[in-house]
């Protein structure tokens, strides 16, 4: 007998998983075993919805392994969920339900701690990352280890690699895994010279780099050495003169969104009603109204929702203030210093999250109200455990990537950045987000982006003198915002490594 696997059942597993693997991207770097079985069970899903089974067996989506991860390895129909996923078992109890068992290879490519398959590495040894730097599959690429590749000028550090920058490259134009190893690669090299004592490196492209992947984009870590500082890794286009971009909207999301009452539990406010438009999304209460009723107590599920008041997902650095629901997720206001404050509403199952003025829209899954008390209550143990204190400073790093290091070392050399380049934009851009994310807390914490020689790793040598100081940081943002706010949602779902 064939039997079709239910399509509700799949779309809850679906839905379960996906919104698990927005919550492990805030993990760690080693908490990428975690993403890796989640985009495991994913694919496991897919294949379950998209092919029959007979008999209680599984045709596995991959030839070789399909379940990777090591805790997991077999590929199975699972009685208890009804459905063909990844199981951890032993390999005798796999074969004797006609599951797939995944035996990893000895070897696959130079400098692989483990294989994922016979061509290809899942973990590069010490002192090695993954690179895609071509199409087809990474290489294990060694850690930058001349000094002379990353120099210090201004708020910047210029850092020269070619392997890297034709990794950044390919995942702008359209690779996502390769933008993510390339990220990567970049803050482990960064920390290979320098201490450990950041809280996010920020990688830029040299001048605007075009492609389909070029908006903003942040990673969770907890330290890429033991004891670590390094929180987020973040990628965001040189957007040049003009711009006001989104830097504070991803230096956030360290922090954020998260919370289970949302639809969906992800990483922006959506059709949330705030104080203000938040730096994660969200809209000012202000604009909201019951159709009927006194908002936000409405007779019915239905709202009258003004979209020029905020955005579900996006923002810049020009929308002034955090949200003070954003500075409670950061630690910064405790609930019971916002017990005057409004409560946030969320209209779950909004049968539209975006529009033009003020439109109707239908709350199917009902209108949540929460006060900040309720809020705080629902911040997730993994997001307490990155919250600051009042009065913190955040130590960020703004990498800008060139393709070699002789290019980086002539810029390096000399006393300014050209008038009216990307670079000078850039370096002038981060400078005023020191001033910007000050005023957006209301002075609650501080920001710097200063590497100094205090911080290069001893036996490296790393630091080169600089040489044109931090330009004074700006206490309010300037010029207004001018660009679109970020041309797509961030962060997505987190690259398989």
């Amino acid at each position: 007998q064939v039997v079709k696997v239910s399509t509700t059942s799949l779309q809850l597993s679906r839905l379960v998983l996906c919104a698990l693997d927005h919550f492990a991207h805030t993990f760690a770097m080693q908490g990428v075993a975690l993403l890796l079985l989640l985009q495991q069970l994913w694919a496991a899903s897919a294949a379950g919805g998209n092919h029959t089974r007979q008999q209680n067996t599984c045709t596995p989506p991959h030839a070789t392994c399909t379940c990777i991860h090591p805790s997991y390895p077999c590929y199975a129909w699972s009685t208890r969920s009804q459905r063909c996923t990844c199981l951890g078992t032993s390999e005798a109890a796999c074969n004797s339900f006609s599951g797939q068992y995944c035996t990893r290879p000895g070897s696959c490519i130079a400098n692989c701690k483990t294989c994922k398959s016979d061509t290809e590495c899942e973990t590069c040894e010490d002192g090695f990352e993954l690179l895609t730097m071509s199409a087809g599959s990474p290489k294990c690429v060694e850690l930058a280890v001349d000094p002379s590749s990353l120099n210090v000028k201004g708020n910047l550090v210029l850092f020269g690699n070619a392997n890297a920058f034709a990794a950044l490259e390919l995942g702008y134009g359209g690779d996502s895994n390769a933008r993510y190893q390339a990220i990567k690669y970049i803050a482990s090299s960064f920390l290979r010279h320098y201490e450990d004592v950041f809280d996010g490196v920020v990688v830029f492209p040299h001048s605007t780099l075009a492609g389909s992947l070029s908006y903003g984009q942040q990673w969770g870590t907890s330290g890429s050495t033991e004891g670590g500082s390094l929180k987020s890794i973040i990628t965001m286009q040189n957007y040049g003169p003009g711009v006001v971009a989104p830097l504070l909207h991803e230096i956030t999301h360290r922090w954020g969104v998260f919370l289970d009452f949302l639809d969906p539990p992800c990483c922006h406010w959506g059709m949330t009603a705030l104080d203000k438009h938040g730096m994660l999304g969200g809209f000012a209460r202000d604009n909201i109204q019951c159709e009927s009723g006194t908002f936000p107590n409405c007779n019915t599920n239905s709202l009258v929702w003004d979209f020029s008041a905020g955005s579900a997902q996006t923002s810049n650095d020009g929308i002034g203030a955090y949200s003070k629901y954003e500075l409670l997720l950061m630690g910064l206001y405790s609930a019971s210093e916002l017990t005057d404050e409004e409560p946030l509403v969320h209209c779950h199952g909004a049968s539209a999250s975006y529009g033009s003025g003020a439109t109707r829209v239908t709350c199917s899954g009902g209108i949540v109200v929460k006060t900040p008390e309720q809020v705080q209550a629902s911040i997730s143990s993994s997001t307490l455990a990155k919250q600051i204190a009042p009065g913190s400073e955040v130590r960020m790093a703004a990498i800008a990537i060139f393709p070699t290091k002789e290019e980086a070392a002539s810029e390096a050399s000399t006393g300014s950045y050209t008038e009216g380049s990307d670079l000078e934009w850039l370096n002038t851009y981060v400078g005023e987000a020191v001033g910007r994310f000050s005023s957006s807390t209301f002075g609650r914490a501080s920001m710097s982006f200063a590497v100094t020689a205090a911080d290069c790793r001893s036996a490296s040598g790393c630091f080169a003198p600089d040489h044109s100081p931090a330009p004074v940081a700006t206490p309010a943002p300037s010029p207004a915002p001018t660009p679109a706010p970020t041309p797509a949602p961030s962060p997505a779902p987190t690259p398989a490594p």
